[in-house]
């Protein structure tokens, strides 16, 4: 049902609702590890990784699997692997 018409959308999932929030993301919103990495690879210090996609894949995955990780974090891994999976970009 629309969410003009009173009743539940998509995006009142609380995981949506994170997921929304977070897509205008911008390199200087995240942490500083990201930041740095991001500066690495953009200056030709690191190289870029061509297959970005299954690289973050296996990283959403490795945090979804870890149960030292609290469950919200890996629920939201889990969630964001799922919807590179699915989607119809793929990596060169």
């Amino acid at each position: 049902m629309p969410a003009d018409k009173g009743g539940p959308d998509r995006y009142s999932d609380p995981i949506q609702s994170w997921l929304n929030e977070e897509t205008k993301m911008q390199v200087y919103q995240c942490c500083e590890a990201i930041r740095i990495a991001y500066n690495q690879i953009g200056s030709g210090e690191q190289g870029y990784v061509p297959q970005a996609i299954a690289a973050s894949i296996r990283a959403l995955n490795a945090v979804a699997s870890d149960d030292r990780v609290p469950a919200d974090l890996r629920e939201q891994a889990a969630y964001a692997a799922a919807n590179l999976l699915i989607s119809d970009h793929e990596d060169a």
